[in-house]
């Protein structure tokens, strides 16, 4: 499948992420950028993605990569030679696992997920089968309208037409479904160069579900190719999702902040 020209210049710009070691957050692929509708632009020498007037990510250079931002900067990349700490704000925590811990699962730390796992498959009266499928997008819409009707109403979904967009049209997902066809569960994901990027993890409201899509991601095969870590995403400022994270063992926590405006 040919990419459009947005995407091309998108590939460009993770393809510098490469070039010049940077390290990517959980917003660079070119699956995100395009899905979010972020618009990528290219002069000689620099590549910029923004949102109408915002910069989401940093303007790289084809020269040097990331270099000296003078303008606010939504999520900012790492830079070890360059100072930007009197302009930083905290935006949010990322997680980072290592997908083969998931196979182990041993010791102490791995008891109440490893225990939860084991419950669904037991429990469920019907054999589920996990696969890639193509599925009707209206039936994965029900399958979300579901999983948010069941949401705490204090839990803000951020971004809800891109999750709707990715699930329905990304290519790098698969199904949980059991033996009369009901769909279960969905997980999505995308890469760069660096991370498998754990993108959603949509599913049915029945009990230890959540935790079985959860191994049935990170213990799949596909996952595995390349060797790549998992960059799972942050927090979202909220504390149960935070402690959900903690309790599955990541590899490491690390911050992203924004760039606000030079003074």
């Amino acid at each position: 499948m040919s990419l459009n020209p947005q995407d091309l210049v998108l590939s460009e710009y993770m393809d510098l992420l490469e070039q010049f070691s940077i390290e990517p957050n959980f917003w660079c692929s070119v699956d995100y950028c395009s899905a979010a509708g972020w618009k990528a632009q290219k002069t000689t020498n620099w590549i910029s993605i923004s949102d109408g007037d915002e910069f989401m990510l940093p303007t790289l250079s084809t020269a040097v990569g990331l270099g000296s931002q003078v303008y606010p900067v939504w999520a900012m990349l790492d830079d070890p030679n360059i100072d930007y700490k009197k302009a930083l704000k905290f935006l949010d925590y990322e997680y980072i696992y290592d997908p083969k811990s998931f196979h182990q699962m041993e010791g102490k730390s791995w008891s109440t997920f490893r225990k939860n796992v084991r419950k669904f498959p037991k429990r469920y009266p019907e054999p589920i089968m996990y696969q890639s499928l193509d599925i009707h997008a209206d039936v994965i819409t029900d399958l979300l309208i579901n999983w948010l009707s069941h949401r705490p109403e204090e839990e803000e979904i951020q971004d809800f037409e891109v999750m709707q967009y990715y699930i329905t049209r990304n290519h790098n997902r698969k199904i949980l479904i059991d033996e009369g066809g009901k769909m279960l569960g969905i997980n999505v994901w995308d890469s760069n160069y660096k991370y498998t990027n754990y993108r959603y993890c949509i599913c049915d409201d029945i009990p230890f579900l959540s935790e079985y899509m959860r191994w049935l991601f990170y213990t799949d095969e596909t996952v595995h190719y390349g060797n790549k870590l998992v960059h799972d995403g942050g927090i979202l400022d909220n504390p149960n999702l935070r402690f959900f994270k903690d309790k599955l063992n990541p590899l490491f926590v690390r911050t992203v902040n924004s760039l606000e405006a030079s003074r």
